[in-house]
């Protein structure tokens, strides 16, 4: 009887990259061929031995009249079938292999299932699924055996086996660790930014410290703070200005009012405070502060009041005051401190002053005086405030039917933007300029504190807490004296004096130093308690 192929190349579908890497024993099924007569014209059944530790067969039908079906794939049911049953004759080898080399089957009564090679080279990208595997990790293949070397084979897969696993572990070890490095950086991302360019991320001095860092992210660290109210970024001016309604009140009541913006270069303080001038929705809280208290000041002219205001602009540059008002070369002239009657008034003589009956004039003086600010471009910023601005207005009221009479001051201050040298790239006169802010900034935060917490603040990185802390802890002196900035407000820090410090903060991913140093400085400020205020009459 004319013997006829078992199976064609082109008919078949290698299975090879498609079965997983486990284990380590080679798992076989009993040949279906073992058990049936030699009758040419019925199914012969063919195992497929893989190097992974299981077992696929392919049926192929001979018909009588030579035909042959298409091939169908079947996967063994379960290992446990197949560790009970015995491997009957030489082991079967997979028909994608058998093709492949030019092999036939011996269809002989009583022959086993392996085929016989014939003559012939394999194509050049005819491999078994053991040898492909070998190939593509770069290891070496292993000495090939006989088919019949049934031990021989199954010890150099288990070899193969272990050394195809230890390198999987190496690398999901690599992969697992890169994975970490992103997830945390974009844990960060998602709490403190979205709008991180990827630049920062990409470039590889970025690299380098994320390597630093990766032990120090090594688990999230949760940071919470507790303020009075938090801003979102979606918040609009109307509703920052609302939160302070009250306060800018009790300057026409008599109070000595201060209200600071404190953050990091390029959080939004100047736009916190003064905001754009030509768009009525975009006004900061000066101009917010001004209409709010000509509008209130109509209104109590029918009970009785009358007002007249004062107001003056200045700034501390390099820990010197520079009138902001001033024109022509008076603008260059350092001002001094001196303390009126019993030291009890703060007065900059030679500072502009300018009487003011309406808005409008508040306004213009405002946009005069932001065009003469010093301002520089750093890293950080291309338009950093290198000086504190401060606005002050003073508001003197008289009622002609009760007699009474009120002193206000309002300061509304617009501090330097607090920066890390490093991170600025300051040099020479920027260099300068970062130390004396960061000077009387951190004097500000520790005579607030003084006044009132009655625990012992180490200096923090915020300079503002020299006055703060000495405040907080109701000290007998209070370093006013150690920044121009503080001496300028001491009467607006404490005794008949209510404060309200913003705290701005920056999203972005490498802001996340300054902006934690800035909620905790925040956190301190706020715990302080520095007194009742009292009426200035």
């Amino acid at each position: 009887m004319e013997r006829k192929p078992l199976a064609t190349r082109s008919n078949l579908t290698s299975t090879a990259s498609r079965l997983p890497v486990s284990g380590s024993r080679l798992k076989r099924a009993r040949s279906p061929a073992a058990n049936e007569s030699a009758n040419v014209g019925k199914k012969q059944c063919v195992e497929k031995e893989t190097p992974v530790g299981l077992t696929r067969h392919v049926s192929s039908s001979h018909l009588s009249n030579g035909s042959t079906t298409r091939p169908k794939l079947h996967s063994t049911k379960s290992s446990s079938n197949l560790m009970s049953k015995k491997p009957v004759g030489r082991p079967a080898v997979s028909h994608t292999t058998a093709a492949s080399r030019g092999i036939r089957a011996d269809t002989r009564p009583g022959a086993a299932t392996a085929p016989r090679p014939v003559t012939g080279r394999p194509p050049a990208n005819a491999a078994s699924a053991l040898n492909s595997t070998v190939v593509s990790t770069g290891v070496a293949k292993p000495k090939k055996r006989p088919a019949w070397d049934l031990k021989g084979r199954l010890q150099d897969m288990e070899t193969h086996m272990q050394t195809q696993t230890k390198n999987n572990s190496n690398l999901q070890g690599q992969v697992t660790e890169c994975n970490f490095r992103i997830a945390h950086l974009e844990s960060l991302n998602q709490k403190l930014s979205g709008d991180v360019e990827e630049k920062h991320l990409a470039s590889q001095s970025a690299v380098k410290e994320i390597e630093q860092l990766r032990e120090k992210l090594r688990a999230t660290t949760k940071y919470e703070f507790s303020f009075d109210k938090v801003f979102q970024p979606e918040s609009t001016q109307a509703q920052v200005f609302e939160e302070i309604s009250q306060l800018v009140q009790s300057a026409l009541d008599g109070y000595n009012v201060c209200i600071f913006a404190y953050g990091q270069t390029g959080s939004g303080k100047t736009y916190t405070m003064e905001g754009c001038l030509e768009d009525e929705a975009s006004l900061g809280m000066i101009p917010r502060t001004v209409q709010q208290i000509f509008t209130a000041v109509r209104d109590l002219e029918g009970k009785g009041w009358s007002y007249t205001f004062v107001a003056s602009m200045l700034e501390i540059y390099n820990e010197s005051i520079y009138d902001l008002l001033c024109k022509g070369s008076a603008r260059e002239e350092k001002l001094d401190i001196k303390l009126l009657g019993k030291g009890e008034d703060v007065h900059v003589p030679k500072l502009t002053t300018v009487g003011v009956k309406s808005e409008q004039q508040v306004l213009n003086l405002l946009r005069k005086a932001t065009e003469s600010r010093s301002v520089a471009e750093t890293k950080c910023n291309q338009r950093s405030s290198r000086s504190h601005s401060v606005f002050q207005l003073r508001l003197e009221g008289a009622n002609s039917i009760t007699g009474e009479s009120s002193k206000g001051l309002l300061n509304l201050v617009d501090l330097a933007g607090s920066e890390r040298v490093k991170d600025s790239g300051s040099e020479g006169q920027r260099l300068v300029e970062a130390q004396s802010i960061n000077k009387s900034l951190s004097n500000l935060g520790n005579v607030i504190m003084s006044l009132g917490n009655k625990v012992s603040i180490s200096l923090t990185t915020i300079i503002l807490g020299n006055v703060i802390m000495s405040l907080g802890n109701k000290e007998k002196h209070i370093p006013y004296r150690n920044s121009k900035l503080t001496y300028l407000l001491q009467n607006s820090l404490g005794g008949n004096s209510k404060t309200l410090m913003f705290v701005n903060v920056s999203p972005k991913e490498e802001c996340f130093c300054e902006t934690l140093n800035s909620l905790r400085f925040a956190t301190k400020v706020n715990q302080c308690n520095i007194g009742t205020a009292q009426k200035k009459s």
